[in-house]
């Protein structure tokens, strides 16, 4: 779902106190309570995973053309 993409990639962007990204768990519980979208962490790391792998890909193909 583009839309749950979106908002993840979002989130993942944000920092906690220490200037560092929030855990994937803290995705999950901001998507649960914020958005009521019950999603695993585990899904929210496939999710970046594969925004990671069409990124790549992307790069490639304008690289080739």
């Amino acid at each position: 779902n583009p839309e749950i993409t979106d908002l993840v990639r979002k989130l993942r962007k944000r920092t906690d106190s220490k200037g560092k990204p929030i855990s994937l768990r803290k995705i999950e519980k901001v998507l649960k309570e914020e958005h009521d979208h019950s999603i695993p962490h585990v899904l929210v790391k496939r999710i970046l995973e594969d925004v990671e792998i069409f990124k790549r890909e992307e790069r490639n193909r304008k690289r080739r053309k």
